[in-house]
């Protein structure tokens, strides 16, 4: 039957597996693992396994059998374990919802092998760091533990689906962390991606072909009462047409929320922003996508940012202002709340207090400002005895 493997409300029996013993998936099901698990055999006859969390871990004894494109392990969130205890092959029957990407290593030579593991993941993504036009939506993840001065060598099964722009430019590639370090030629006859006497774990994938039309520095988001503003700079673009900012509550799901015109070509420090005049409550994922005149497209890493739903959100206008006039502040409520307003000079005294109910929704208070009062950085403060906000006015 379906269900999460280590969840005893799962199984009719109400009995979770014990460690050390063997999964057999059959029948066309679906079992999840949330947890880290160890087997000692999984036999994939008919059906598949998802990590969705943790990791299952399979001793160096222990063996993988009847894998294929409809019997595999998803590691939507997770990783599959291998347990070495000497040089050998092992092929990781991996792969995302929809296609089987199958990981085969064969170690050479390494030390350490007596506690050596490694653990491998698919991410059905471009690489956050793929810098060229021709490549895969794919990636692997290898991770190892033990094992020193590895050599090895590797071979990785793509999709057609995968494949964006032309499949013959593109090399396996690994990723050190700075740099792509590249293999062998993709076979487009059997979508294998190899390597040979390789040293060094990281992030795999496939691509060649042309740079991408941009170097990206920096990646990043400020929030300002209400507003979230999205900056980015780049060290250099190359017939770089556009970006688009994309915009998501679940990193599933992403809309298109603005563009923004590129330099096309630049070798100078150019910088960007952008604001998000209507953020979502709780978290917000943002990524870029870069498209040159051509068409080609990059994606950029995803960034993060969170906001209190039920947090008070402030506007103040006209910011700056000049003295004898009127300043409003503008608040957002999430619900009824009393709240008191207080202005600070430059030097922190009181300049104006009010202490008012505010109900659900957007409510606007003046503060009248004086003619003799002086110019300066003063600043706006409020609470409700369970938050706090502090803003900036500039008086000229």
């Amino acid at each position: 039957q379906n269900g999460n493997l280590t969840s005893a409300s799962t199984w009719s029996s109400g009995i979770v597996p014990s460690t050390g013993e063997d999964l057999i998936i059959w029948n066309g099901h679906s079992v999840e693992v949330s947890t880290n698990f160890t087997t000692t055999n999984i036999d994939l006859i008919s059906g598949k396994l998802n990590i969705s969390s943790g990791s299952i871990t399979v001793p160096n004894t222990g063996t993988i059998t009847n894998s294929g494109s409809s019997n595999y392990i998803i590691t939507s969130g997770g990783s599959l374990n291998k347990e070495w205890n000497a040089t050998g092959s092992f092929t990781y029957p991996v792969g995302d919802a929809a296609s089987y990407s199958p990981f085969a290593l064969t170690f050479n030579l390494g030390t350490g092998f007596s506690t050596a593991n490694v653990a491998v993941r698919v991410t059905a993504l471009v690489h956050p760091d793929q810098q060229k036009a021709d490549h895969i939506t794919r990636y692997w993840t290898a991770t190892p533990s033990g094992v020193t001065t590895p050599n090895y060598n590797v071979s990785m099964t793509y999709a057609d689906t995968d494949i964006v722009g032309t499949e013959g430019n593109m090399k396996l590639r690994k990723y050190d962390g700075a740099n792509w370090l590249e293999y062998d030629a993709v076979n487009t006859g059997s979508n294998t991606l190899t390597g040979s006497n390789i040293t060094g774990f990281s992030d795999y994938d496939g691509g060649g072909g042309i740079a991408l039309p941009i170097e990206l520095l920096s990646f990043y988001t400020e929030q300002n009462n209400d507003d979230v503003t999205l900056k980015w700079i780049t060290g250099s673009e190359i017939n770089h047409d556009f970006f688009t900012v994309e915009r998501s509550s679940d990193q599933i799901n992403y809309e298109n929320i603005g563009e923004i015109l590129g330099a096309g070509n630049s070798n100078i420090i150019t910088k960007y922003q952008f604001p998000d005049r209507f953020p979502l409550d709780g978290t917000s994922y943002y990524k870029l996508r870069q498209t040159d005149f051509n068409g080609t497209y990059k994606y950029s890493k995803t960034i993060a940012i969170s906001r209190n739903k039920d947090a008070i959100r402030v506007n103040l206008f006209p910011n700056p202002t000049s003295a004898g006039n009127s300043v409003f502040v503008k608040f957002h409520n999430k619900s009824k709340r009393e709240i008191v307003v207080v202005l600070l000079s430059p030097l922190g005294q009181t300049v104006f207090t009010k202490i008012s109910v505010f109900e659900e929704g957007e409510t606007i208070i003046g503060i009248d400002l004086s003619e003799n009062i002086a110019p300066g950085i003063y600043f706006v403060v409020g609470t409700n005895n369970q938050q706090l906000f502090r803003t900036k006015l500039l008086v000229k």
